[in-house]
């Protein structure tokens, strides 16, 4: 058995294949690496329930479409001229923008938590806590929005 097992013929020296998105595509149920593997069909990158892998297993997605969609939204960014104007060292009108955003929200953010610890220690009343979250909460979605549109993309998350 030993003479079977370390035999030089049975040897590969190849290397494991390697994919554009492996390990960096996260899975939008559990946010652990997706990696690329093959179904019966075609290729996808999934996350991995697997021994190795610490996923969910619930996430697959199609990779050329998938690659073939992040290199076109990498190679549009790259040619922008807001990526040009930093790295020539002058701040991006769009930058800035979402810049501000993202102060928006955190101040929104803020005074939830202060409503929150006014209405906790009694300050106001059910019906006035209700109406001014509400407020703020629509504010916050309405940022999010712009943010989103503001980084073109479908993503509202600072």
């Amino acid at each position: 058995m030993r003479a079977v097992l370390t035999d030089p013929a049975r040897r590969t020296t190849r290397t494991p294949r390697r994919y554009l998105l492996s390990g960096l595509v996260r899975c939008a149920v559990c946010g652990k690496a997706m990696y690329s593997g093959t179904d019966s069909r075609r290729r996808r990158y999934a996350c991995r329930a697997t021994q190795g892998f610490a996923g969910c297993g619930r996430v697959s997605i199609t990779a050329p479409q998938l690659e073939t969609a992040i290199s076109t939204a990498v190679l549009v960014r790259l040619d922008s001229p807001d990526l040009a104007a930093i790295l020539a060292g002058k701040p991006a009108e769009a930058d800035t923008t979402v810049t501000a955003l993202h102060e928006t929200i955190a101040a929104d953010l803020a005074r939830l938590e202060e409503l929150a610890a006014t209405w906790g220690e009694g300050d106001l009343t059910l019906a006035e806590w209700k109406a001014a979250k509400s407020r703020i909460d629509t504010r916050l979605a309405t940022t999010r929005r712009q943010l989103a549109a503001a980084r073109g993309t479908g993503t509202c998350y600072p």
